[in-house]
């Protein structure tokens, strides 16, 4: 085999080894970004549930301290 001809098929080669490892690239690029846009909405999805949740409890803590004050209030009347 003439030494043209081999590094002729050496580079085709190479080429085509060169476009498989950029079409994996290219599919491990969109399977991150799908799981980054994932993990977003679910970050998204949490953080509602925490503030939902968040203002049950200061609510349910600000009627426990105002029971609290009339508790003390009434042991001050009875003292």
């Amino acid at each position: 085999m003439p030494l043209p001809l081999i590094l002729g098929v050496g580079a085709a080669l190479a080429g085509v080894a060169g476009v498989g490892s950029g079409i994996h690239g290219a599919a491990k690029m969109k399977e991150a970004n799908d799981t980054m846009q994932s993990a977003d909405s679910r970050h998204r999805r949490n953080l509602a549930i925490f503030e939902k949740q968040s203002t049950k409890t200061n609510a349910t803590m600000d009627e426990l301290g105002r029971l609290e004050l009339e508790i003390l209030k009434s042991l001050r009347l009875l003292a």
